[in-house]
């Protein structure tokens, strides 16, 4: 079996957060959480390939970003560090082809230099 090896480039996807309009009181912050980044990616089935997520309605089921129990984590954290997790994804919707979320940080004292 032959093996080849790429090296790939950082990418990343952040959230934009706007600190302005933060509710100070109840820690919830907007943010952009998806604005329709095309990221390289590489896996086992497909190797390497683009992937841009579709932003039309049909196509996204935000139930679970709406339940207000969906965890905001730092990044693909390891789902076993107590401390990935820093808060809740309270609402999320499609807006001009970004999903616009509200997050609310957590008041453990891990979290206050993130929020």
């Amino acid at each position: 079996m032959r093996t080849e090896r790429c090296k790939l480039t950082p990418q990343w996807i952040t959230a934009e957060f706007a600190a302005a309009e933060a509710a100070r009181d109840s820690r919830t912050v907007p943010c952009v959480a998806y604005g329709g980044s095309t990221v390289l990616q590489e896996n086992w089935n497909q190797g390497l390939h683009y992937l841009k997520l579709s932003m039309d309605p049909a196509h996204c089921h935000l139930e679970e970003l709406n339940s207000g129990t969906a965890p905001l984590t730092r990044g693909h954290a390891d789902p076993n560090d107590p401390t990935a997790t820093i808060g809740v994804i309270e609402s999320a919707a499609i807006q001009g082809g970004k999903i616009i979320a509200s997050v609310r940080f957590s008041q453990r004292a891990y979290v206050e230099p993130l929020y």
